[in-house]
């Protein structure tokens, strides 16, 4: 034991966020940054989940994991009415030690849920998750929409399935891990494409349960500059946000998620004929429907605006949106001075290497 069993990396999304929700296709790329765990002996009967970054450990026994079990299940119809905050529903079930952290940090109650309902989804499965610590950390920066959280939950979730016997479908394994971002994001849609990108690795459309990978090589001579402008909103917050927009105006908000779709469609296409200034157009086109959206931001938009400036092919925001990180495609020798005009107006800019890598190529043969 003690060995790494599993990495799995962090997540930008090409085309169709927000529309993946509603049952749109969405495009995502890998990133050369990792989630990784490993395992350890622990006490018989409790799984201990060690998160380093943190410096946090949560400990979780059989009555827990039922428990909030039980209550996502009684609330999956509306996941908005799951009780994270409620510790006296769990209080007797939980450590002493955990309990007076969480009196001062509400938040590690949710962490506490999401890792508890996956171990439950495992247990479900025949996997044996007791005895064990699994010790996470990860180089993917947190809310910034790299999908640090999917990427934690899927290498937790790896690394349990490969010090088991038993093997599993590629869809039972993500279905099991998603649910932690069901957990984190309060929706009961969320992570599909987050998780499926960090499971599978390189370059994955997704719509409806079914996963296609592309080729990469046609980007490997571009270089992938990634662009932060800041905090941004919870994934929660902007789901919601587009959500209350589609009940409000169906048909208009329905268009643009419809013509971010098309986006996702011809800009796989393009790139699979290497008509890479096409592709970028599509990109752009994507992301001023995003904003038509209102989830970009005057600094996203800005990001956007120098991108193009600086004869990017395409540039976008990436994940949720409200803040946090853009993308840009750039040729390699354009890419330092597009970082340093990105620094001159106060964003932090940085290439960042491509994987074909995912946590897939982990699980034990």
């Amino acid at each position: 034991m003690a060995n790494i069993l599993s990495r799995a990396p962090g997540v930008l999304k090409l085309f169709g966020e927000h529309a993946v929700v509603y049952g749109k296709k969405c495009a995502a790329i890998t990133i050369n940054r990792f989630a990784i765990a490993k395992i350890q002996k622990y006490k018989k009967d409790l799984i201990a989940i060690y998160l380093k970054d943190k410096n946090q450990t949560i400990i979780l026994n059989k009555k827990l994991i039922e428990k909030i079990r039980d209550n996502y299940n009684k609330n999956f119809n509306n996941i908005n009415n799951f009780d994270f905050k409620n510790l006296l529903i769990y209080k007797k079930y939980i450590d002493p030690k955990l309990v007076k952290q969480i009196e001062t940090n509400k938040d590690l109650l949710q962490q506490i849920f999401a890792y508890g309902l996956i171990s439950a989804k495992l247990l479900e499965n025949n996997i044996n998750i007791f005895g064990k610590k699994v010790e996470i950390s990860s180089d993917i920066p947190e809310k910034k929409g790299l999908a640090s959280s999917a990427a934690c939950f899927i290498a937790f979730t790896i690394s349990l399935i490969s010090m088991a016997d038993k093997k599993l479908k590629d869809s039972e394994i993500t279905e099991i891990a998603r649910h932690g971002e069901i957990i984190a994001h309060k929706n009961k849609n969320a992570g599909k494409i987050d998780i499926a990108a960090s499971y599978f690795g390189g370059i994955i459309s997704y719509k409806n349960s079914k996963i296609r990978s592309y080729n990469i090589n046609n980007i490997k001579n571009l270089d992938l500059v990634i662009i932060d402008t800041g905090p941004k909103k919870s994934t929660a917050e902007t789901v919601l946000h587009v959500s209350k927009l589609y009940n409000k105006n169906k048909a208009r908000t329905g268009k643009i998620l419809n013509q971010i779709e098309l986006c996702c469609n011809r800009g796989l296409g393009y790139l699979k004929k290497n008509n890479i200034i096409e592709f970028g157009k599509q990109i752009y086109k994507n992301h001023e429907l995003l904003n038509k959206l209102g989830v970009s931001t005057n600094k996203l938009n800005k990001a956007i605006l120098l991108s193009k400036l600086n004869k990017a092919y395409g540039a976008k925001l990436s994940g949720g949106g409200g803040g946090g990180i853009a993308i840009a495609f750039i040729d390699k020798n354009k890419s330092s001075h597009l970082i340093d005009i990105m620094k001159k107006n106060n964003f932090n800019a940085f290439k960042s290497e491509i994987t074909e890598v995912g946590a897939r190529h982990f699980i034990k043969k």
